[in-house]
């Protein structure tokens, strides 16, 4: 199961079709996820702050760059229940701690798409011991967030507690919504990862740098690592 999640997510991109289009946002829907393509993303790149001293990251596929921390052109749909999308998606993101560490920080690309309350519930969650996600460890609601098609400002949540994982143990970082009340009706889209490059050279004209797209959502996961 851990390895099948990057497999199901090109499938996923592959078949999706066009459901709407709102404000320069196409929603795509096919047999998996639905997504969000950004047919004019905003060209101002908003440098993320930099982390404290001290900061080591346990897991991260953000990057290269601090204007460059995620491709926010596509996203998958982060939707409560009452969303416009009519139907909930949550979105699920493992981690592997290469050695026993402590989590006091996550951060995610996830971004509003202007419909709804502003808000969504980020979790770090164990593994269920199948490859699937598990229980909670803990929570907390992430108000706020950018418009998507943006780049870079991160959900950056600061846990109340550090928790601490474990080397080779697959966690995961949990995009959801409250099943009613408040932020039930959230309607936004988690970017994806810009770090799977390539490039290409036509007609001898020179290399170009260019993305090959996996479906992975970005994040990170920061901490102490002993």
């Amino acid at each position: 199961m851990k390895k099948t999640l990057l497999a199901f997510l090109c499938v996923a991109l592959m078949s999706a079709t066009v459901l709407a289009a709102d404000n320069g946002v196409i929603i795509k829907k096919g047999s998996g996820p639905a997504l969000a393509h950004v047919t004019n993303p905003s060209l101002v790149r908003t440098p993320e702050v930099v982390r404290p001293a001290g900061t080591k990251t346990i897991f991260s596929n953000l990057g290269p760059s601090s204007t460059n921390l995620y491709y926010d052109g596509d996203g998958w749909l982060v939707a409560g229940p009452a969303s416009e999308l009519g139907e909930s998606q949550f979105i699920a993101l493992p981690f592997t701690p290469a050695k026993n560490s402590t989590v006091t920080k996550i951060e995610t690309s996830v971004g509003y798409l202007g419909a709804g309350a502003n808000q969504f519930v980020l979790s770090l969650n164990n593994d269920d011991g199948t490859g699937n996600v598990g229980t909670v460890i803990e929570q907390k609601t992430m108000k706020n967030t950018p418009n998507f098609g943006s780049c870079c400002t991160l959900n950056k949540w600061t846990l109340k507690t550090s928790q601490a994982v474990v080397a080779g143990t697959q966690y995961w970082v949990v995009a959801t919504t409250p099943a009613s009340g408040k932020g039930d009706d959230y309607y936004g889209a988690w970017a994806f990862s810009n770090l799977d490059t390539f490039e290409y050279n036509i007609e001898s004209s020179g290399w170009t740098n260019g993305l090959a797209f996996t479906g992975v959502p970005a994040g990170a996961v920061l901490g102490t690592i002993p």
